[in-house]
């Protein structure tokens, strides 16, 4: 899937829990928020368009989640594990792992037309690489999630007390 086309997809399903998510609509969704990020600082600026915007990111980013999370036969409850350090590592290990093939209990494979393709392959070196950019990738994202949460915090602690 490529990179639009999974924004797309994201934020059609915007607060869609159920179903599956393949490893390309839920990475390519999280390139996306990475790229944008910068830009979402920006809405710190103005604390009342940063709370508008917030949920337009963050709720399809957990829905992706949860979704990927299905595609790999595991609960979305699943994801806050990633609310711990040590989490982190096993969210992240279901998150790059390759989809169930075939129907599973959440649902039917998004990539069923590449099911038997997918039957015969092996990881390449390149894969790996990408594999280890990607975790570098997720920590440094989770870094921000914690950052935006305790900007939050700290916002809507100093406007009410």
């Amino acid at each position: 899937m490529e990179l639009f086309q999974a924004v797309g997809q994201c934020f059609t399903k915007y607060a869609t829990f159920s179903g599956r998510a393949s490893r390309s609509e839920y990475w390519n969704f999280h390139l996306f928020l990475f790229i944008a990020f910068p830009f979402i600082i920006i809405f710190f600026v103005l604390p009342i368009l940063f709370l508008i915007v917030l949920p337009v990111f963050f709720i399809p980013s957990l829905a992706a989640c949860v979704r990927r999370l299905h595609d790999v036969d595991r609960s979305g409850w699943w994801s806050l594990i990633g609310a711990t350090v040590i989490g982190w590592v096993l969210l992240f290990y279901w998150l790059v792992k390759e989809s169930d093939i075939g129907p599973n209990r959440f649902g039917e494979d998004p990539l069923e037309k590449l099911a038997e393709a997918r039957k015969s392959t092996t990881p390449s070196k390149d894969a790996k690489a990408f594999v280890f950019l990607i975790f570098a990738g997720l920590i440094k994202f989770h870094f921000f999630d914690l950052l935006i949460i305790g900007l939050i915090i700290h916002k809507i602690s100093k406007n009410f007390f």
